[in-house]
């Protein structure tokens, strides 16, 4: 029975990983990573820092396992244009960092 679920997840996962993948290559095309974030910085706050560049779509800020910040985030824009307006802003302060 194990055996059987376990063939049963593989033809899953391998049928559906072609599509996973290029979706994840199109999300990353129109995502920056953004070192050096406040710890006390929220999502919104870095979304109306990049709002400038273009449509932010999600700001996730890492955490570790205890939910403290890790200092870096990323930004998904809707158009991949964004990204390069993004660029500009390479060395701009928020929060003092």
């Amino acid at each position: 029975m194990q055996s059987k679920v376990e063939k049963e997840m593989g033809a899953v996962q391998d049928s559906s990983s072609p599509a996973t993948q290029a979706e994840k290559e199109e999300v990353d095309s129109r995502s920056i990573h953004v070192g050096n974030v406040d710890y006390a910085c929220t999502p919104e706050e870095v979304q109306q820092h990049f709002q400038s560049c273009g449509t932010v779509n999600r700001v996730r800020i890492l955490t570790d396992k205890f939910g403290q910040p890790k200092g870096f985030a990323y930004v998904e824009f809707v158009e991949i244009e964004a990204v390069q307006n993004a660029l500009l802003l390479n060395e701009s302060e928020l929060h003092g960092r």
